[in-house]
């Protein structure tokens, strides 16, 4: 493990110029760039000090220590430029991991303000090990990172991924960043995404209530209620279903969360969203709307469809269902009435 420059002592004039040091980044044709570490600044004014001595000088030794120091440092720039390449191949080249959100499938579907985790192990040919960061990039801040931990012949990589908005985003790059094997240079690579990967970012789902759906027009789904926990309060939320005593205690608004208990399947249900919002609501309103709403596609067993404003869904197969999902995602306030047709209806207009 490489050391710190301030374990030695220093003074600090000298930690600000290896700070400024490690700033430093120099670009590469194909999306590379390098740049030292704090040891690595250190590694190279010795090495430029070696190798000025023995031109000075001609000793022997001297040109035998520069040759070991220009050995160590090629061997370091050598394994990391390979741990990059092996790295980024098993999320967007030949080896993919399976498991991995931006591989798996042409589609990834999370939970707005929810982590998403990943692990997964898979085998590779080199013999060194090291620690590889990678980030794919989906714009507008949201990322998913990798930790790529290479054993020789294995690699383990653990993802996570958080989305703080709805919506769909779209894979636009990949990044790479390493400092093995031996923490002398931060290595890193941009690479764009070869494959059309989206990322589906849903409302959370929220949990049917009675007095909340009486409000909104959509009527009772036909079973018995039972509390299913606590969750931060959202404008639109009936005051008798805050939850006082924590809020006294915190400071912070909670709303009970009850969910309907199904006796039966119903077969054929529809649902209607209405996804005008009216200018005195508030925008989380709307988010609570499409939250309902997915929860109702969750957990109505044999719904045939859904209407979201001036589009209707069918929810008879998987590929369906996604569309439907899709399109809740990318919702935005209009400022039509929904189809007309049978079911309940979802609506903040009154």
């Amino acid at each position: 493990m490489a050391y710190d420059p301030a374990d030695l002592k220093l003074p600090w004039w000298l930690l600000r110029l290896f700070d400024r040091l490690v700033a430093i980044r120099l670009p590469l044709p194909g999306g590379w760039s390098i740049g030292p570490t704090r040891a690595g600044a250190l590694f190279t004014g010795a090495w430029c000090g070696v190798w000025a001595a023995a031109l000075y000088s001609g000793n022997n030794l001297l040109y035998l220590c520069a040759a070991l120091f220009t050995v160590i440092g090629g061997r370091a720039l050598i394994q990391a430029v390979g741990q990059l390449r092996l790295a980024l191949a098993l999320c967007t080249g030949r080896k993919r991991a399976p498991e991995s959100l931006a591989t798996s499938s042409a589609s990834t579907t999370v939970t707005a303000g929810q982590t998403r985790c990943w692990q997964q192990r898979t085998g590779h040919r080199r013999r060194d090990a090291g620690w590889i960061e990678l980030c794919g990039d989906y714009g507008a801040g949201v990322r998913e990172a990798i930790d790529c931990r290479l054993l020789p012949g294995e690699a383990e990589l653990r993802g996570r991924i958080r989305a703080a908005r709805r919506g769909l985003y779209r894979l636009r790059r990949w990044q790479a960043a390493t400092e093995a094997p031996a923490g002398l240079f931060r290595i890193a690579r941009t690479l764009p995404a070869r494959m059309r990967h989206e990322l589906v970012v849903l409302p959370a789902a929220l949990p049917w209530q009675a007095d909340a759906t009486a409000a909104t027009g959509a009527g009772s789904s036909g079973g018995e209620e039972e509390l299913h926990g606590l969750r931060p309060y959202l404008p639109g939320d009936p005051i008798t279903r805050i939850h006082w005593r924590k809020a006294a205690r915190s400071g912070r608004w909670a709303s009970k969360q009850f969910s309907t208990v199904s006796t039966a399947p119903r077969p054929g249900a529809r649902l209607r969203v209405d996804l005008r919002l009216p200018p005195e609501r508030d925008p989380g309103a709307f988010e609570a709307l499409l939250g309902r709403a997915r929860y109702w596609m969750e957990s109505t067993p044999g719904a045939e469809a859904i209407i979201l404003g001036q589009q209707r869904f069918p929810l008879g197969t998987a590929g369906e269902r996604q569309a439907a999902l899709r399109a809740l995602a990318a919702a935005r306030p209009e400022n039509q009435p929904p189809l007309p047709g049978s079911g309940p209806l979802l609506s903040l207009a009154g």
